[in-house]
């Protein structure tokens, strides 16, 4: 999901063409096309892996997703079901009258 503002682009659930040490989430790396192989370390010396969310994991971004949601007017939802909790809630804390779309791609399968 991204969450976007008029300054802003928040990305939930992290960035496929970025990767980040496996002990080191905060040193994020501009990966592109290029695959991640195992033995790919980054500077710290820990396995490089997607800068994503897998399931089970911990979103970081959480607390700001809620920020920018609160203070939302429109709010746009694509390519989620919004089964999958945590960020499926994020919905819920948008303000009375927020005005909400949701795209979900299996409505159309």
């Amino acid at each position: 999901m991204k969450w976007t503002s008029q300054e802003s682009v928040l990305h939930l659930h992290g960035e496929l063409r970025k990767a980040r040490g496996e002990h080191y989430p905060d040193k994020v790396y501009t990966s592109g096309s290029q695959e991640i192989a195992l033995g790919d370390l980054c500077e710290g010396g820990s396995q490089l892996r997607p800068h994503i969310v897998w399931f089970g994991e911990e979103v970081p971004l959480i607390t700001d997703a809620k920020a920018l949601v609160q203070a939302a007017s429109h709010l746009l939802v694509i390519g989620t079901s919004l089964n999958v909790y945590p960020a499926a809630g994020l919905v819920h804390h948008a303000p009375y009258g927020c005005e909400k779309i949701l795209i979900d791609p299996d409505t159309f399968s």
